[in-house]
């Protein structure tokens, strides 16, 4: 018989935005997420501690604008990630005689991205091209990681796609 590692309760809301005219489409998205761990000390008893590793809020919002004239989408979407609590394992590396814990860092991301809509190179088979900016503005950031080292996220990339349906 399997037993879970820990014991976490977690409750949270999600919610969204759509607004939608003619070829303007925008969203705005917020999520939030609290999650707690039980852990039993000798000295304290059982301590309800906040789960590391996850964001307790995040922001989404994009906005899409079509062109069909020039068969085109233009997408600028960005997100807000809160901080997160560095994993168990690098709070002890980071300080083994106190064990105090840190938090990672949050951050902002934005993306750009250009695709071409209903393009038809072969007939009734769509082309789409693809170009996107992800990371627009080169911001550093971490993901929690575990061994003595956070996970360091891409820097600005540029991503090119090309997808034929036949």
């Amino acid at each position: 018989i399997a037993d879970n590692v820990s014991e976490i309760s977690s409750y949270g809301l999600e919610s969204e935005l759509y607004y939608n005219y003619q070829n303007l489409s925008n969203y705005l998205n917020f999520s939030y997420q609290k999650s707690t761990t039980f852990q039993d000390d000798p000295i304290k008893g059982k301590l309800v501690l906040d789960t590391r590793l996850y964001p307790t809020y995040m922001v989404k919002f994009g906005s899409n604008f079509r062109v069909p004239e020039w068969f085109l989408n233009l997408n600028l979407e960005g997100k807000y990630i809160t901080s997160r609590i560095a994993s168990d394992n690098n709070i002890r590396s980071n300080d083994p005689a106190n064990l105090k814990e840190y938090s990672l860092s949050p951050y902002f991301l934005l993306d750009f991205t250009i695709s071409s809509d209903n393009l038809n190179f072969i007939s009734n088979h769509e082309t789409k091209l693809t170009f996107k900016v992800a990371n627009l503005l080169d911001q550093k950031y971490f993901f929690p990681g575990f061994k003595d080292y956070d996970i360091p996220a891409l820097d600005r990339s540029f991503l090119l796609k090309v997808t034929q349906q036949f």
